[in-house]
């Protein structure tokens, strides 16, 4: 299974959340460019149409400009440490160790927040203070071909953003707190594995 899959990637798009418009969205980028790791705290809504469900999970993410990332979705984590992928589920106390395939962009996908010109082009909407992000053309990975994403109207930070996921269901970020760590504690990219843990190597 794919890592956007499991870990409901689409989640990770709250890392846009120092996005801006005019100069400010120039400087923005330009510091999350240049920022060494970012520390996020959310909450994640999912809307499921097809199943007529509304499912919630706070979440926490780390992530570093090098492409090492941590992101805990409710009592699960998800760990890339440039070279290992750790996915601890917590329901069967489980852990899956991969080496992921080169050609296989996992970071690029998370850490595509670093690069927001790369990735998409953005746009005013009639709302006011909401903007919309549309990918680029001919570019791959497992993110969102659009989002919407709403600021607040004086210190410009994101108050919410919107998605379509590929199941079609709505997805939800409320962020709560964004903190950018220039000191990267390498120690967040280590998981803390318990004997009792399962281990599985793929």
């Amino acid at each position: 299974m794919k890592l956007t899959q499991s870990l409901n990637l689409p989640v990770l798009l709250i890392f846009a959340a120092f996005l801006t418009t005019g100069a400010s969205f120039d400087q923005t980028k330009k510091k999350l460019n240049t920022s060494k790791c970012i520390y996020f705290q959310f909450l994640n809504t999912v809307d499921s149409k097809v199943f007529d469900v509304v499912d919630s999970a706070y979440c926490i993410a780390y992530i570093a400009n090098d492409g090492r990332f941590r992101v805990e979705v409710g009592p699960d984590y998800y760990i890339y440490d440039s070279d290992t992928l750790y996915s601890y589920f917590w329901d069967n106390n489980q852990i899956i160790i991969e080496t992921p395939d080169p050609a296989d962009p996992i970071a690029a996908e998370i850490s595509f927040v670093m690069k927001l010109d790369e990735w998409y082009d953005s746009k005013s909407m009639k709302e006011k203070n909401a903007y919309k992000l549309t990918k680029k053309k001919d570019l791959g990975g497992d993110i969102p071909d659009s989002m919407v994403i709403r600021i607040d109207n004086e210190s410009a930070d994101i108050n919410s953003i919107e998605y379509f996921d590929i199941n079609g269901d709505l997805n939800r970020i409320q962020i709560s707190e964004q903190v950018i760590d220039s000191t990267c504690n390498a120690s967040r990219f280590v998981p803390d594995i318990p004997d009792s843990t399962e281990k599985i190597r793929l």
